[in-house]
This record gives C-alpha cells, structure tokens and sequence, in this order.
C-alpha cells in the first residue's frame, strides 16, 4: 500500500495542484488503501488474536468509508494527520496483533523496508 501510495502520488501530484493537503491525500490513498482493507479482510487470523484483527478491520473500513465520502472530519482527526506525498500511521493497531506479530515484523523485509522509508512500524 505504501509504494502504491508513493507512486499514485507522484504519478498525479499535477492533479493535485491547488488542492488542499487534506483533499489531495484522500483523493490518492483511497484506492490503495481500499485494496489493503480487501487484503485484510481475506486473512484468517490465529485464534489468540481474532478479536484484534477483528476490530483493526472495523477501523480500517471505517477510515476507508471516510475516504471514499470525503469525510474531512473524520480524515482531519486521524493520529497523524494526513499530508500530502508523506504517509502517516492512520489506524491503531490492536496490543494483542502488536505483541503477538511485533517480533515477526521486524524481521519481515517488507515490514523493514517501510519502515526504512518513513512508513513507519505499525507493530511497534
């Protein structure tokens, strides 16, 4: 989702001339960030840590509803407010993925590579 983000922004920064930050990140992280709730959405968690996944995908199709009605408010109150070409952490974790999965992120080179690009460690 990162790199889609990275390239959509820089493929349409033209687009985005003008616009405010807010607008402009929504406009470009709703598709990308559509596919990565799909994504979750298809992953069938271990037992121990259902309920967090459960409730990380409430809020992720809850943040991809605010995306997708241009709901400013909603985008507006995010932790980390979204700002135009700079991705922010824009959904909490549950404790229990953080503990559980934490371990196994940090040596996923995936999970590195976004950090190492200022995506963030969102098991951290």
């Amino acid at each position: 989702m990162f790199t889609t983000y990275q390239e959509d922004f820089a493929n349409n920064s033209a687009s985005l001339t003008g616009m405010d930050p807010t607008d402009a990140y929504m406009k470009i992280a709703k598709g990308p960030y559509g596919v990565l709730v799909a994504d979750l959405e298809k992953v069938v968690p271990p037992v121990d840590v259902k309920s967090g996944h459960d409730d990380m995908i409430r809020l992720a199709e809850d943040l991809l509803a605010a995306l997708n009605a241009g709901d400013r408010t909603k985008v507006l109150a995010l932790k980390g407010t979204p700002d135009t070409g700079t991705w922010k952490q824009v959904i909490e974790v549950p404790q229990d993925l953080k503990t559980r999965l934490g371990p196994s992120a940090q040596a996923r080179q995936s999970c590195v590579a976004l950090e190492q690009a200022g995506g963030g460690n969102p098991f951290r």
